[in-house]
């Protein structure tokens, strides 16, 4: 898996240098962002949630093909968590984090810009719309050990009548908002909010798929039905208990950040030194 993400950031930047001849500006940058997450651990399904906010960054390249359209090639790093609030009666709390590496190409669309044509600032709005490849590993704390989730098969995967484990590498669709400010078209500080739409239920390792306990105690093991929940004890009583452990909504990840960026190239300026133009905004 560790390979096949490779093979998909290696393509991502060959991308980016394959379509750098058609590009007007080229702009190398860093982000510095809040990652979080919603899923089946967090209050509601969707939303974002500051108590689950972790800390991540990352690295991109920028071409801008025009003063409206920009794509940007990213590598990014991020950790989401969460735990729920009441304990079960095994003394398992359930819990999750997860290391999120991603390749992205993501296209920035700025519709204006505000500012004076002769102004050294140009502040320039922008929607981001993309696809982006990551890899994800849900652990669970217990008893003071990280285990990894997709291993246990706490839904019954693998065992007969039950799915297949599911993928720890998958696509996710980033969209969001955000605003740069562009000083004598070189220097670019930006903020932004991205979602990430992901196609899978399983960030947290929980899903909307119904399990019989005893499959899981008999296939898979306690440890496995125990974390699979927290509310039963592997005895013969419970074994045809069945289950639904999550939600019936595919989970997201966000990325909210500050970008900072240099442009080492320029074909056109968004800032025009010296020229009379109008007030903002610029269309």
């Amino acid at each position: 898996m560790k390979k096949t993400f490779t093979h998909y950031m290696v393509a991502i930047i060959l991308l980016f240098f394959t379509s750098a001849t058609l590009a007007q500006n080229y702009d190398l940058g860093i982000v510095v962002g809040l990652p979080s997450y919603s899923g089946d651990l967090s209050p509601q399904e969707l939303g974002i949630y500051l108590d689950d906010i972790r800390v991540g960054g990352g690295v991109f390249l920028r071409n801008q093909y025009s003063k409206r359209l920009g794509i940007r090639y990213g590598l990014t790093y991020g950790r989401i968590s969460a735990s729920a609030t009441l304990q079960g009666d095994n003394g398992y709390t359930p819990n999750f984090r997860s290391d999120i590496y991603e390749a992205s190409a993501i296209a920035e669309i700025t519709p204006f810009y505000i500012g004076y044509y002769d102004a050294v600032t140009v502040i320039a709005p922008y929607i981001n719309l993309g696809l982006a490849f990551y890899q994800f590993n849900p652990q669970t704390l217990n008893e003071n050990d990280w285990i990894n989730l997709q291993a246990l098969g706490t839904e019954g995967q693998g065992l007969p009548g039950y799915a297949a484990p599911y993928r720890r590498f998958q696509a996710s669709m980033p969209i969001g908002f955000g605003v740069k400010f562009i000083i004598q078209d070189k220097l670019t500080i930006g903020a932004e909010v991205t979602a990430r739409k992901t196609f899978t239920d399983y960030l947290d390792d929980r899903s909307s798929a119904t399990v019989i306990y005893g499959d899981v105690v008999q296939g898979n093991g306690e440890l496995a039905a125990r974390i699979s929940n927290e509310d039963l004890q592997p005895v013969p009583e419970n074994f045809d208990a069945s289950y639904t452990r999550g939600g019936n909504f595919d989970d997201w990840y966000y990325f909210s950040g500050l970008t900072l960026s240099y442009r080492f190239q320029s074909r056109y300026l968004v800032y025009k030194p010296g020229k009379k133009g109008v007030i903002c905004p610029r269309f």
